[in-house]
């Protein structure tokens, strides 16, 4: 995650009701080390300049309990408007409400001033326009090769090796139809031959039967839901989602056409975007809001949003259902923007692009590159407010209609890192949110070219990314003596710089990501087995038995006739029943007859056939051959 601006403490809006002279609420953003000071949410906020928004249209929060009366007042009073509650309670405080207001009489700073001198309005902000962020994956797929950021072979003139390593991470995982993604986006042709099979479907809903059977305030909503038109069937009208998608989870490995970064992951697909590839903060906000009511409420797995789009435009609301988003566990990744009309990338630390510059801890921010590992000569950046850059320019992907097409922008780079995102939740699933982002971000491939422009200055290494940290699933054997050998089986092991037997550490060789060969090393003691990577340490459940070498401390007594019986005290002499192999002898001839076996006491006779006088007597374990001590057999 990125320092400074863009990381902080998960922002929560506190509504405190503060009664002032003339009765207006004021809220307080509860914000920690926030770089630029944001007005309160209650503030008026003026429009951004240059940015667009929806004339006439003011997004409102509402206090809990704000009855019906109290909406038509305030719609009343907003210049005779119309409203439409957004139905977002899933991101918001219990009883809370989220309502667009649309009024033919006010527009503008007036609109929004008017709002929050309502006492059951927390917060209000403009309808702000968004856009899409550019205009526009050694599978059998047989377009593989012209993916050039997925593999460059210098296939497009560029630099070998300027990609995100895609072959590399498919050896470790090609992703699983467990994980979901969310493409808020134009929608997607979910009908295309390299995508029907990636499509998420809901389980709970029954096509075409006219009844919301989930009961999630949407009626047949199979693949998702399309708020531009304000239904159910999110097909793609501009071509822009569909090809983010594809970069994202086209179907690997099925001869046709292209592959996706994640092979398997399953695509949700909401329309946001109009067929001309613009669209609202209500809609935005509904789509988060339907993306994370369907990971609480009904337990689909979205592990990440792809938000290829933004704008100039701060507001909060927007940012508050990110927030949302980040606590519900989902990434949320947002191309940086490809500059203005003169299509050269701008800094967004002087001019943030929206979303990608929220202060969101579950927001990664996306520049572009091209294929000789350069920014992109349109893709915004910023040191403290973007994170890393993907590829992005002329990247193939689906198309509506069952094709394909390339196209450009930090967009096609976004869909690489939210698709990179999805195979690191399909290699290690139990990985928080805020760990995957740091995964992420902690693996990339450092540039020169992004030095000072962005957080990590380097472009997405998903390979990198995908390896998980180190988990043992077995060794074997179990237990063994000092300097045998055991060989550990699980995961992780690559890159591996220690391997200790509880504590101490040992000589090792790593024969796979998947195997280590280790020895144990003198002074080990029984316990776990951990194994160190860069990536962490990963600890046996169970305990390794170290068998030790056996010692006498004293026989007594210290002379005996053959046949009787005599007392061996001392240390690591085990169980005789477990080790089986285990012996006492008497100048080479081993005891008979055995009466009791501890690890610190054996009693046992002296042998028929023992030689008179002097002896010497060890004990011997799978553990080795103790120390001889001397015995005299009495005759």
């Amino acid at each position: 995650m990125r320092g400074g601006f863009h990381r902080f403490t998960l922002g929560l809006l506190i509504a405190a009701a503060i009664c002032l002279a003339g009765g207006l609420l004021a809220v307080v953003q509860a914000q920690a080390g926030v770089r630029d000071a944001r007005p309160a949410a209650g503030a008026a906020r003026a429009p951004q300049p240059g940015q667009a928004y929806a004339a006439g249209e003011v997004l409102v929060r509402l206090k809990a309990g704000a009855s019906l009366s109290s909406r038509k007042a305030l719609a009343s009073a907003l210049g005779s408007a119309t409203f439409r509650d957004l139905r977002v309670q899933a991101i918001l405080p219990r009883g809370e409400r989220m309502v667009l207001f649309k009024s033919g009489a006010l527009t503008g700073e007036a609109l929004v001033k008017s709002a929050l001198q309502n006492p059951n309005v927390i917060a209000a902000s403009l309808n702000y326009e968004r856009y899409v962020s550019g205009s526009p994956v050694y599978p059998d797929d047989p377009d593989f090769s012209d993916l050039w950021g997925l593999d460059n072979i210098g296939q497009t003139a560029g630099t070998v090796g300027a990609d995100i390593s895609a072959p590399e991470a498919w050896g470790i995982t090609t992703g699983s139809s467990g994980v979901v993604v969310a493409d808020i986006d134009s929608g997607v042709a979910y009908d295309h031959p390299d995508l029907a099979a990636n499509m998420w479907r809901n389980p709970f809903e029954i096509p075409a039967n006219g009844i919301d059977d989930d009961l999630n305030g949407h009626v047949d909503d199979v693949y998702g839901i399309d708020v531009v038109n304000g239904d159910s069937d999110p097909y793609d009208d501009d071509g822009h989602g569909t090809h983010t998608a594809g970069t994202m989870a086209a179907v690997g490995n099925n001869a046709i056409g292209i592959t996706g970064v994640a092979w398997q992951a399953r695509i949700m697909a909401l329309k946001y975007l109009d067929s001309a590839g613009s669209g609202h903060d209500a809609d935005a906000i509904a789509c988060i809001a339907y993306v994370v009511d369907e990971k609480l409420s009904h337990g689909v797995n979205v592990v990440a949003i792809n938000a290829s789009w933004g704008g100039a435009g701060y507001n909060d609301l927007l940012r508050d259902a990110i927030n949302a988003a980040g606590e519900a566990g989902i990434v949320f990744c947002a191309a940086a923007g490809n500059g203005g009309t003169d299509r050269i990338g701008d800094d967004n630390d002087a001019t943030p692009q929206y979303p990608s510059s929220y202060d969101c801890p579950n927001i990664i921010a996306v520049a572009s590159t091209n294929s000789t590992d350069t920014l992109a000569t349109s893709s915004n950046f910023g040191a403290t407010s973007v994170d890393l850059a993907a590829p992005g320019v002329g990247i193939l992907s689906t198309v509506p209609g069952g094709g394909y097409a390339s196209m450009s922008g930090t967009s096609m780079a976004t869909a690489h890192v939210t698709g990179a995102v999805a195979l690191c939740a399909a290699q290690s699933p139990s990985e928080t949110m805020a760990r995957r982002v740091q995964r992420i971000l902690d693996h990339v491939d450092p540039l020169a070219s992004l030095t000072g422009k962005t957080t990590t200055a380097g472009r997405l290494d998903v390979a990198e990314a995908v390896i998980p940290a180190p988990s043992i699933t077995l060794f074997t054997p179990t237990s063994g003596p000092l300097g045998s050998t055991v060989t550990l089986t699980g995961i992780g092991f690559t890159g591996a710089t220690a391997v200790t037997f509880n504590g101490v550490e040992v000589s090792f060789v790593v024969d796979s990501a998947a195997q280590i060969t280790a020895t144990v090393p003198a002074g080990a003691t029984s316990g776990p087995i951990a194994v160190v990577t860069p990536r962490g340490i990963g600890t046996s459940a169970t305990s390794f038995t170290v068998i030790p070498v056996p010692s006498i401390a004293k026989i007594t007594p210290a002379a005996r006739k053959r046949g009787a019986v005599v007392t061996i005290s001392g240390t690591g002499f085990g169980t005789r029943s477990a080790l089986g192999a285990s012996s006492v002898r008497f100048g080479g001839r081993a005891c008979a007859t055995y009466l009791s076996w501890s690890d610190t006491r054996i009693k046992c006779t002296v042998p028929m056939k023992a030689r008179f006088g002097a002896v010497t007597v060890t004990v011997t374990t799978t553990g080795g051959t103790s120390n001889a001590v001397s015995f005299t057999v009495k005759r």
